[in-house]
């Protein structure tokens, strides 16, 4: 899973993204895990040689992404953020003297502003690859994969000039599976997920702005979730051990830190859960699908498993949570063998029966 962070330049990207990966590296890649209390407590139990929990990648600030409105994107960045699952945009909503900035301070213009863009960029796409179709002398047969793709593309057409995101059409049921197949192959960037970070001021922590408020909302009805942080305040609660943590946290009447919050967002967004695969030389958080079946959890663990997959034996945490261990929650009965199309269940523990 990888997570690219965009936005305009001074707007607080790599304060945040020194929060969240929490090290002094140089680097602009880093890997975090996914807060996971089950999986701790599945590790506290077994203690196992090796733990192997879900991460996120995160990518830094992408260069040459915008600097300002109005400034081209780079290819660069365009091919950058193709590479990524999920957009994570970092919008200035803070205000200080130190900090330059292009212009006044209007975290509203910024957010709509990168959203259009993206939007732009996909519609050129779909024109350019619907003319070339249209122009092509070799006949495009009703039912054709070639037919299917130029009607798809004329009718995205006008949504994208309307400034509709792909992922709102997907949402809303206007695109299916098998067109959503003919769309990843151009790697759209207003299909992707968004998250939208406003990083205020401390003091607008707990109460943000009437107006971000209000633009929020109105984010949420276009299904794109977003919440305010203060970047700052992130990096120094992140420079804290665990007790000062706390309290820190405390003082300012927060439960948590965003990190957490962001990360768990970003896993939601993706659509996705998480499974376990408990052994003692090895103990493995794997994310998959939302909707997946026992046959798909197999191959996330390897493709010669789900090749020779005879049964799974399935325990849920919530089965488990009160048992030492594996062998014990079966012999008080709390595992159950299912086949392929079991639907996985957030939570689930698994251990595959196959033909060796």
């Amino acid at each position: 899973m990888k997570v690219g962070l965009i936005g305009f330049s001074c707007s607080g990207k790599s304060t945040l993204f020194r929060s969240a990966v929490n090290t002094s590296s140089k680097s602009d890649v880093a890997a975090v895990s996914v807060p996971d209390t089950r999986f701790d407590d599945i590790v506290d139990k077994i203690k196992p040689k090796k733990v192997t929990p879900v991460s996120i990648i995160f990518h830094d600030d992408i260069e040459g992404f915008m600097s300002q409105p109005g400034k081209l994107i780079s290819q660069r960045a365009i091919d950058h953020c193709k590479k990524v699952d999920l957009l994570l945009h970092v919008v200035r909503a803070f205000e200080s003297s130190s900090v330059p900035y292009y212009d006044t301070v209007d975290p509203i213009r910024d957010a709509q502003k990168i959203l259009e863009e993206l939007i732009l960029l996909d519609l050129q796409i779909i024109e350019n690859r619907f003319d070339r179709m249209k122009k092509s002398p070799v006949p495009k047969k009703p039912g054709s994969s070639e037919y299917i793709e130029m009607n798809l593309f004329e009718r995205l057409i006008t949504p994208l000039s309307e400034g509709i995101p792909l992922r709102k059409l997907l949402q809303d049921g206007n695109i299916d599976d098998n067109e959503l197949n003919i769309l990843k192959n151009y790697q759209l960037l207003s299909l992707k997920p968004i998250i939208i970070l406003f990083n205020v001021n401390e003091s607008e922590i707990n109460t943000p702005n009437p107006n971000i408020t209000k633009y929020m909302e109105n984010l949420s009805d276009q299904g794109i979730t977003s919440f305010t942080l203060s970047a700052c305040i992130e990096e120094e609660i992140s420079n804290l051990d665990a007790e000062d943590q706390k309290e820190f946290l405390e003082s300012l009447g927060i439960q948590e830190p965003a990190k957490k919050k962001v990360i768990k967002v970003i896993y939601d967004d993706l659509g996705l859960m998480t499974f376990y695969t408990a052994g003692e030389k090895e103990t493995r958080a794997w994310p998959i699908r939302k909707g997946s079946n026992a046959l798909k959890a197999a191959s996330t663990i390897h493709t010669d498993i789900a090749k020779g997959f005879i049964r799974a034996e399935i325990i849920h945490y919530k089965d488990w949570e009160n048992s030492l261990s594996w062998d014990e929650a079966v012999r008080e009965n709390k595992m159950s063998l299912e086949g392929k199309e079991y639907l996985m269940q957030d939570g689930d523990l698994i251990n595959i029966r196959c033909k060796s």
